[in-house]
């Protein structure tokens, strides 16, 4: 059972935290002194103000974990990751990727203090990241105690950031934290991984508003690694399972880091890297970590971090978050001594005004805005960053049985047969050809959540496949070519490509009135492809 009282508690996270160490130590042999408190000082940017923020919310956790004991349950803590293919583990098998590493790293010591420790991993690909943001109380629950932001392939260079234009798709660090308190019922502590140099001051502002931050630094984590075994001696030939062929001299997993326009890609070496072909090649090939029915290589690519590089970030993030649970510990250990006449729901009280206070604070702060004169794309994402959504995702969709909203047909997972990546694959609806018209009707789904006489905007996310080819680059211009047609109230629409998603736009752009919208949607598949819709939604 979970100790009994606070000062209990700072013991056997001390004795749980022992525990993990000396797994660590295994799997990292003498380098696990990378996981001490002062690299993680080193690694993570966290200021006193977020770090009491986060402090707060694992104290708050544990005073519920006292008060629900009596009930027979136990509070979630819940952390969601957010990003592309390379944060999610793709080429990896799921259980190795940082998400899951970080639950097996934290899970039984939160347990320990009556805290139900959940990670739900919704990164994607290379285009879903402006449907989380548009869709994410809907994707993400309404639950998020912490949410990642690991958009590493989509980020943009300081100059372009939040261009909806840009090939990274331009997915603000800012904006999409700032979208997150807006959306979501509490607003939760963020957390940003690989930053593009200048995000970190962009992101200040957040926390001026009333969001807790912390990230962890690209560039340290790099030093750090560096400092780990090289396989180009005998010491780095004989180390220990997790740090094992993974560097060679400047080389990490058989790339190097480069910056270019679109982030901090892990790229290919090109010339005078301090490792020769032969030893490059052996590091390279051992970089994923896959069942046998695996080993075809569709997701391991260059951009795809390895599964030693993921262990790392999930054990870094994991003896973090048991720091703050420690300091958590150990600080409401002195706020009850302070304050001995007040019972657990009292002090429950107390924190949560604090929480409530910052929320209000956030309320009141005037968004960010993309400046860029003349561009109606950037005003109306501006707009569309701003409003509430109701969204209709697939997979949402699929796991809560609700699919007769849209009467459209599931398609089944079809990126890969491997049993090992069944958790990374989607879930669309389908739009055959054969079918004709098929009717998205907004009126139907969305009548009576919606005044009548709001304006609104109309979206949709979708794919279109020949064979096992699926592309979004393209399907802009297969609107265009009318392989793709869409119309609202019987009227034919262009559209706004924003990241993977398009906005509807009409007449009168990209606004609509919902009183008006009385024959709703309808998309028509005459390409000779499939058409995979992944999300519809209204932004109001």
């Amino acid at each position: 059972p979970p100790p009994s009282t606070t000062l209990e508690l700072v013991g056997t996270i001390l004795m749980k935290q022992k525990k993990i160490y000396e797994t660590a130590r295994g799997e990292y042999g003498r380098f696990s002194s990378i996981f001490d408190a002062d690299s993680m000082e080193r690694i993570f940017q966290l200021s006193p103000l977020s770090k009491k923020r986060l402090i707060r919310k694992l104290m708050i956790k544990i005073l519920m974990g006292r008060e629900d004991r009596s009930r027979g349950g136990e509070p979630i803590f819940h952390w969601v990751t957010a990003g592309d293919s390379a944060a999610a583990g793709h080429g990896n098998s799921f259980t190795y990727s940082y998400t899951s590493i970080l639950e097996d790293t934290v899970g039984d010591l939160f347990k320990s203090a009556g805290i139900n420790f959940v990670v739900t991993n919704h990164a994607g690909d290379a285009w879903s990241g402006m449907e989380l943001a548009l869709c994410m109380e809907h994707i993400f629950g309404q639950d998020a105690d912490v949410l990642s932001w690991d958009f590493r392939q989509m980020d943009s260079s300081t100059d372009s950031y939040g261009d909806p234009l840009s090939p990274s798709q331009g997915l603000d660090p800012l904006l999409f934290g700032e979208r997150a308190g807006l959306v979501l019922p509490h607003l939760p502590f963020l957390f940003f991984l690989s930053l593009f140099p200048g995000g970190e001051e962009r992101i200040q502002k957040l926390e001026t508003s009333g969001i807790g931050i912390s990230s962890m630094g690209g560039e340290v984590l790099r030093e750090l690694i560096l400092t780990l075994p090289d396989y180009n001696n005998d010491q780095g030939r004989h180390a220990a399972l997790a740090v094992n062929k993974f560097r060679c001299g400047g080389i990490i997993e058989g790339k190097e880091m480069c910056h270019d326009k679109a982030g901090p890609f892990w790229c290919n070496p090109i010339g005078g890297a301090d490792c020769d072909e032969r030893t490059k090649n052996i590091v390279r090939n051992a970089k994923y970590h896959a069942g046998d029915s695996c080993s075809n290589g569709r997701y391991q690519t260059p951009w795809n971090d390895g599964w030693k590089m993921h262990r790392l970030k999930g054990r870094l993030l994991g003896f973090h978050l048991i720091q703050m649970l420690h300091l958590a510990a150990i600080d409401l250990d002195i706020f009850e001594r302070l304050h001995p006449e007040l019972q657990i729901n009292q002090l429950l009280d107390a924190l949560r005004e604090e929480e409530e206070v910052e929320e209000f604070l956030f309320s009141k702060t005037r968004p960010s805005r993309i400046i860029n004169e003349g561009n109606t794309l950037f005003e109306s994402w501006n707009i569309l960053k701003q409003k509430n959504a109701i969204c209709l995702n697939a997979k949402v969709a699929s796991r809560e049985q609700t699919k007769n909203l849209l009467k459209l047909e599931f398609e089944p997972p079809r990126e890969s047969l491997c049993d090992d990546f069944l958790p990374f694959q989607n879930v669309y609806f389908r739009v055959p050809k054969e079918d004709g018209w098929k009717s998205i009707d907004p009126v139907a789904i969305w009548h009576g959540m919606i005044p009548k006489k709001a304006s609104v905007s109309l979206g949709l996310c979708f794919k279109h496949c020949y064979g096992n080819q699926c592309g979004e680059l393209s399907d802009e211009l297969r609107i265009n070519w009318r392989e793709v047609v869409i119309r609202v109230n019987g009227n034919l629409v262009s559209v706004k490509k924003v990241g993977g998603c398009y906005i509807l736009e009409g007449k009168e752009g990209v606004v609509w009135s919902n009183e008006g919208l009385g024959s709703g949607m309808k998309i028509q598949n005459l390409g000779d492809g499939e058409l995979l819709l992944s999300s519809a939604f209204v932004l109001y």
